[in-house]
C-alpha cells in the first residue's frame, strides 16, 4: 500500500484509493408502492396485536 501512496505523490485523497461505483437508478413509484403495502400490513398487524391485548 505504501508503494501505491508513494506512486500518487503521497496524495491521501480517498478518491484515489476507493473504486468509483455507478449509482443505481431508483423508481420512486415502485418504492412508494412498497411503502404503502408495508404500511397497510403494519396497520393490520397492529390491529391484530391490539386484539390480543384487549
Amino acid at each position: 500500500m505504501m508503494e501505491k501512496i508513494e506512486e500518487n505523490s503521497f496524495n491521501l485523497s480517498v478518491s484515489r484509493y476507493v473504486e468509483n461505483f455507478e449509482r443505481e437508478e431508483l423508481d420512486l413509484n415502485v418504492i412508494n408502492a412498497k411503502v404503502k403495502y408495508l404500511e397497510q400490513n403494519l396497520s393490520k398487524i397492529q390491529k391484530e396485536i391490539n386484539n390480543y391485548l384487549d
